[in-house]
């Protein structure tokens, strides 16, 4: 099984962007691709996932919700691959970003 994963693609409105998964931290993050802008390179444009808020001493206390709910339950199995369509047919040809999610409320 894939542990971390990363993209890298060009939107449509030519944005290059470097995506990053954190598979047991359960997410996702979208920088501004730090290889391509020397100004504004690096910087997050976008979160999605539940990853847990850890404390100094390496513990967690909490889950974090980007992009969700914060009613919807944890990713709890961990995410991985991210992928890039420019025209989804599924969402009428928008542009459109997706996570693989390992198991939710115990479907896998």
């Amino acid at each position: 099984m894939p542990g971390n994963g990363v993209q890298r693609f060009t939107t449509l409105g030519g944005t290059t962007i470097l995506a990053f998964t954190h598979r047991m931290d359960a997410e996702a993050i979208l920088f501004k691709d730090p290889y391509t802008y020397s100004q504004g390179g690096g910087r997050i444009l976008q979160r999605f996932g539940t990853p847990y808020k850890w404390t100094s001493g390496g513990g967690n206390t909490t889950t974090r919700w980007f992009g969700l709910k914060n009613s919807a339950s944890a990713f709890i199995s961990g995410v991985h691959n991210v992928y890039y369509r420019p025209k989804a047919e599924a969402l009428g040809g928008q542009e459109s970003v997706s996570l693989f999610v390992n198991s939710q409320d115990g479907k896998v």
